[in-house]
């Protein structure tokens, strides 16, 4: 993601409904690299960290304080459709 190769499995991509369970759904075709097997998607490969982890997790482990990186993963969220993400990251009305 974005230059940074992240080693994960197929069930934790597919955990909630969302761009990346789509993709990786095995409906789609998905190029993958010859050599490694790997797959690029073209986003920020550091903020996708805290996606990653937050689909591992089931909770999201950021500081409340940091404002940029809630943006910025709020944004990613949206990207990648993650639904419970985005819902606990939206500023609150």
């Amino acid at each position: 993601v974005g230059g940074v190769l992240y080693e994960t499995t197929l069930s934790t991509l597919r955990k909630e409904e969302s761009f990346l369970s789509a993709l990786f759904s095995g409906r789609y075709e998905v190029a993958v690299d010859e050599k490694d097997g790997s797959v690029f998607i073209d986003r920020d490969g550091v903020v996708f960290r805290h996606i990653l982890n937050y689909l591992r997790r089931g909770r999201l482990v950021i500081s409340e304080s940091d404002t940029a990186l809630t943006a910025e993963l709020l944004d990613e969220a949206r990207f990648f459709q993650i639904s419970s993400l985005v819902a606990l990251l939206q500023p609150k009305k």
